[in-house]
């Protein structure tokens, strides 16, 4: 082998790979938090206040925790929706069904967003779907009225709990 052709073929190497970036991730190919009928995981309060006027009348505006409630429809089923907000935001929406509407509502699950992940807890089936930064969970048992579905962002959900639980530690240390 001669060098000049050693040495000119690492230097198609070398400016292929100084010159050559791959294209930058899109952002069609970044995940999207879930959405329920419009509301999407992460949306401002004041936003979902807009659209549910009757949602959130109740609501302590001393906390970082908000919990709004709505009776709504989800995949041709009558819903009782919990959206809750953590800073402002909508970091988790919980739709309560009938347990006869159970296989409607997982079927309507699967048909949009595919195949879910099987887990067993607290002897309950439940069902999970994953994008990387939200989830969806359907859980259902033999109990009237149990059959949820709970879609959380991820981290948001983290930083609530832990909220939570900052604010209970405090309780209990104030109560000793």
């Amino acid at each position: 082998m001669k060098p000049a052709l050693v040495c000119s073929g690492i230097g198609v190497i070398v400016l292929f790979l100084l010159f050559h970036h791959p294209p930058a991730p899109s952002a069609a190919s970044a995940p999207i938090p879930y959405a329920v009928k419009g509301d999407k995981l992460g949306m401002p309060l004041a936003e979902f206040e807009q659209a549910h006027p009757k949602a959130c009348l109740n609501r302590d505006k001393t906390t970082r925790d908000i919990l709004c409630i709505d009776d709504i429809t989800y995949a041709g089923t009558q819903a009782r929706e919990l959206a809750m907000f953590f800073d402002q935001h909508l970091y988790s929406i919980s739709l309560s069904f009938d347990q006869m509407d159970s296989s409607q509502v997982f079927t309507g699950l699967k048909e949009k967003y595919g195949q879910p992940t099987v887990d067993h807890i607290e002897g309950d089936t439940t069902y999970i779907w994953r994008n990387g930064i939200s989830s969806i969970m359907f859980s259902t048992n033999d109990k009237p009225s149990s059959t949820h579905v709970d879609f959380t962002l991820d981290e948001l959900l983290k930083k609530s709990l832990a909220e939570q639980e900052r604010v209970r530690a405090a309780a209990r240390k104030s109560d000793m």
